[in-house]
């Protein structure tokens, strides 16, 4: 009926309307029927999923509205939906939102385009530009006056002064819908003078600030902040060939150059634009030449953009900065912490600030990472301290810089730090003059490796002397380093670090790993104030000289893989809490006497080492460092652990990995309450936990994976800080299930064999965060219902029929891998999966179909799925929300070839609309002729 109405409705337009608008009705109606649509959900109200759609709808309408904003901006779509979602312009309330990044990475351009997007969908607008600059030059009344003038429109009403501006742009705002745009902004004055709080501005306004100090916006105390990261390797190589080719692809013979300067640029659209442009024309020599220019003369209008951060840094700050530019780069943040606080500079705070402002970052591994550009302007301030004579900058790392100032005697009191690392032949060395050390009266910092030859004197400030590969059998007797630190002397000649008694009052640090000629410790007479010792494979060492017994301020002293050391000394005198490593010291018999405060030990690892006498002495020794907080065993010959462990008030970590004739555990250990781990990895022939283990009330982490256990007393369920359990290779057990009482956030089941009735596991709603079950029986499989914190979910090999319906309940989960098992296909409700990222099915070999993949999924791994025929439709993939890519990875599904085939024409047609929206790795040579070029 409907059908035979529209067409009835055609006939009467085209009597009165031009043929081809009709026709351009028909069309838009023929592709709305065709479209596909979500059945609503019921746990929530319908006014929510309009809502949804409404914002869709509208933001696709000003993509399409404002196609002129976006030209040439690679990489902008997934910028601007990001942003989009933390403008959230649907709601009511009054929002700040953040814009962050260094310098040169698009702020202001992304915070521009959003500008011109949405902002008619504002009562008033107003964008105010160079905020930073402008207040510098003029202060904070014009700023003011522009607010006024861009969003009120009224020319005539003049602010006087600071809070007059306070006052009118509060009182004349907010009741308006607003949207506002703060540009570059570096002062929080700024912030407070011209958008101060939320009551300003009326419901629903927005105030975009785009700013390169995070704790700024943090200390505003904005609802969003949206960090702008690098371009990928994709968008930029799209970029830079735009201005150097004017194309969306590099010319064949400029390859390999190309690769070279997206590598300097590092994905900072700035660098790829000046460096693209730049090079639009020139010959591949031109590029050459362009190339090695830039390794001693970086392009200006980069660093001048990147140096307004830099500029705005206090001394320590500015500090801090150049000694990572210059010399700590990619290191651990422990070191380069250790090292600034040697040096005075506080680097708790610094690090904090200096990331804050974008300089650097810490990353994930905990390593200090600066971006490339930085690093070089860091450099490239440093050499303007001085162009002509090296020996006047405050650092030295470069090689010929180094050799023409120790050639020529150019050391001067200027020099703070320098870092001599190379491959210096002993020719070059002798022609250096080693007394230029001597005119270097404020370094502070010196770090080498390579010189065969050793000065016969160091500046008397030296607090860090870092040499590796020291060629000499011991320190020069002329060293007079009265305010030496700290001493590493790695893979070092040294047999005995000094002779007789040197006095290093200020000496905290000893390191002389891997120097395996040592074959005693110094007299340690002169050095009351040493911390710490490492003597880590220094193969030879077999004795200790009597003087360690006074240090009474070392607290870490590690041996580890010190083969040869049969005995330690007979009394140790810290007064502090102490870590001693013995770990693979495979000739250590005997175990140390403690004495002074025996609360004092505070960790020792004996994994790994012959402690025969370790049962005997123990209980008389060992048991009673009450301070004692970490205790390792692991691969130790033990069978059982004595009674008198109970006295180990303090410990907290118990290790016993691979100890592979461990039987049991003694029942005293349920005694001890502070006990917060358990590892019994690899004991394959421990059979029961103590009934009591409930009674550790502080366990969190308990590692059961390859032992002999066949069930866990009931106890278990008393442990209520339990939050990492971890079972494996059980070959059977009798009867198992775990207490609804545990909250664990975190489960890994594998390889278990059921011999009896299973009851399913129940996991804690609001605490589990990760679930690992591999070759498990599968009334095992926990319900999943309503475990809203659950962010990582492994159910591979449990050969699966189907997945369980409830999946779709798990609004948190992040990361799923399904890998082998058996399912057709994947259920509707894990569509409902918005913040999946990863989706692992390798080797599901029944899967036919990756329908219902959640659209925020940047990952699918379907390796080896050999029944797969069919992807998701793409149609219902319009835009990322956190990424720019969907990766779709199907290797070996053969069957997916004809689908490509049969839909090359609708993916060449998505292309067009949708960019860099999915990779397919599809068999090599079955590539359809219908994609060539796609």
């Amino acid at each position: 009926m409907m059908f035979f109405s529209a067409l009835e409705a055609f006939v009467k337009y085209e009597e009165k309307e031009e043929k081809t608008r009709v026709d351009k009705w028909r069309d838009a109606l023929r592709q709305v029927g065709n479209l596909a649509g979500w059945h609503l959900k019921d746990t929530r109200p319908e006014s929510q999923d309009i809502q949804e759609i409404v914002e869709w709808i509208s933001l696709n309408l000003k993509y399409d509205a404002f196609p002129y904003i976006t030209k040439d901006l690679v990489g902008i779509y997934s910028r601007l939906v990001e942003l989009e979602s933390c403008l959230s312009l649907g709601s009511k309330d009054v929002r700040f939102i953040g814009i962050w990044s260094m310098g040169g990475m698009g702020k202001t351009t992304l915070a521009r385009v959003v500008y011109h997007m949405v902002s008619k969908e504002f009562e008033a607008r107003g964008f105010v530009e160079n905020v930073r600059e402008k207040f510098e030059k003029f202060g904070l009344v014009p700023l003011q006056q522009k607010i006024i003038d861009e969003v009120l429109k009224e020319k005539n009403l003049t602010i006087e002064e600071e809070y007059d501006g306070v006052l009118k742009i509060k009182n004349r705002l907010c009741r308006k819908r607003i949207l506002l745009v703060l540009d570059d902004v570096d002062k929080i004055k700024q912030l407070k003078m011209l958008a101060g709080e939320h009551d300003w501005f009326g419901f629903g306004s927005r105030i975009i600030i785009t700013t390169r100090d995070a704790h700024l916006l943090e200390a505003h105390q904005v609802d969003k902040i949206y960090e702008v990261k690098g371009l990928n390797d994709e968008n930029a190589l799209q970029l830079f060939s735009s201005k150097a080719f004017k194309k969306k692809h590099v010319l064949d013979d400029y390859r390999e150059l190309s690769n070279h300067f997206l590598n300097y640029a590092a994905g900072l659209p700035l660098a790829l634009e000046v460096l693209g442009s730049f090079l639009f024309g020139k010959s591949t020599i031109e590029w050459k030449i362009t190339l090695e220019r830039l390794q001693k003369f970086p392009e200006k209008e980069i660093l001048q953009v990147l140096e307004i951060s830099f500029n705005g840094l206090q001394k320590p700050q500015k500090e801090i900065f150049l000694h990572i530019a210059c010399f700590f780069n990619n290191q651990k943040k422990d070191h380069v912490s250790e090292i600034l606080d040697i040096l005075g500079l506080y680097p708790v705070i610094g690090l904090k600030e200096l990331a804050d402002k974008s300089l650097l970052k810490i990353m994930d591994n905990d390593v200090v990472w600066m971006h490339d550009l930085l690093e070089e302007m860091g450099r490239n301030i440093v050499c303007e301290e001085c162009l002509d004579d090296p020996g006047k900058r405050s650092r030295l790392w470069d090689y010929e810089d180094i050799d023409k100032v120790l050639k020529k005697n150019k050391g001067t009191e200027a020099l703070k730090a320098m870092d001599i690392v190379s491959t210096y032949n002993e020719q070059q060395d002798v022609c250096w003059n080693l007394e230029a050390f001597l005119k270097m009266d404020n370094l502070k910092f010196l770090r080498i490796c390579g010189i065969l030859h050793v000065p016969t004197q160091l500046p008397n400030d030296l607090k860090i002397l870092d040499w590796i590969l020291y060629p000499s059998k011991s320190l020069q007797s002329s060293f007079q380093l009265d305010e030496l630190v700290q001493l590493c002397l790695q893979q070092s000649k040294i047999e005995q670090l000094w002779i007789g008694i040197k006095n290093f009052d200020k000496l905290k640090f000893i390191d002389l790993t891997d120097s395996s000629d040592l074959i005693v410790t110094p007299n340690f007479t002169g050095v009351p104030n040493l911390e710490k010792l490492v003597l880590v494979r220094c193969t030879n060492l077999r004795k200790f000289h009597p003087s360690i017994r006074i240090l009474k301020k070392l607290i870490h002293l590690n041996l580890q893989d010190c083969e040869r050391l049969i005995r330690l000394p007979r009394k140790f005198g810290m007064e502090s809490p102490m870590t001693l490593e013995l770990s693979n010291c495979s000739k250590r018999k005997e175990n140390p006497k403690f004495v002074v405060n025996k609360e004092f030990l505070r960790e020792i690892l004996l994994d790994h080492t012959a402690v025969v006498e370790l049962i005997k002495n123990l209980p008389e020794n060992l048991w009673i460092v009450k301070g004692l907080e970490v205790l390792d065993l692991s691969k130790a010959d033990i069978e059982e652990l004595p009674s008198s462990i109970e006295r180990l008030t303090n410990l907290t970590s118990l290790a016993l990995r691979y100890c592979m004739n461990l039987v049991r555990l003694p029942n005293t250990i349920c005694g001890l309450k502070l006990l917060n781990s358990i590892d019994l990895f690899g004991c394959l022939k421990f059979g029961n936990l103590p009934k009591n283990i409930g009674n550790v009330k502080g366990l969190e982490l308990l590692n059961l994976c390859w032992t002999a256990i066949t069930e866990v007393p009931s106890s278990i369920g008393l442990l209520k800080n339990l939050k990492h359990l971890y079972i494996c290779r059980w070959q059977s057990f009798e009867s198992y299930s775990l207490p609804t009482s545990l909250e664990l956030m975190g489960l890994v089941l594998s390889s278990l064999i059921s011999t009896s009735h299973v009851k399913p596991i129940i996991l804690h709603q609001t605490s589990s965060e990760y679930v690992s079950m591999q070759r498990v029986t599968q009334p095992l499989l926990p319900s999943l219902l309503g475990i809203q914190s659950l962010t990582y979910l492994h159910l591979s090999d449990l050969s699966l029929l189907s997945i369980p319906d409830d999946i779709g309940c798990l609004s948190s989960l992040e990361h799923l891998n399904l890998s082998g098992n058996g399912f057709v296909s994947l259920p509707k409700s894990m569509s409902q999966l918005s913040n999946l990222q990863r989706l692992h099915l390798e080797f599901c070999k029944r899967l036919q179909s990756l329908k219902n993949v959640p659209l925020t999924t940047d990952f699918v791994i379907a390796n080896h799925c050999v029944s797969l025929k069919r992807l998701p439709e793409l149609q219902f993939y319009p835009f990322r929300l956190d990424h720019s890519h969907l990766n779709f990875q199907c290797v070996g599904c053969f069957k997916l070839v004809s689908y490509i085939r049969s839909s090359g024409h609708m993916l060449q047609g998505q292309s067009g609309k949708l960019p860099d929206i999915f990779n397919i790795i599809i068999p090599e040579g079955h590539f359809p002729k219908s994609l060539k070029g796609f």
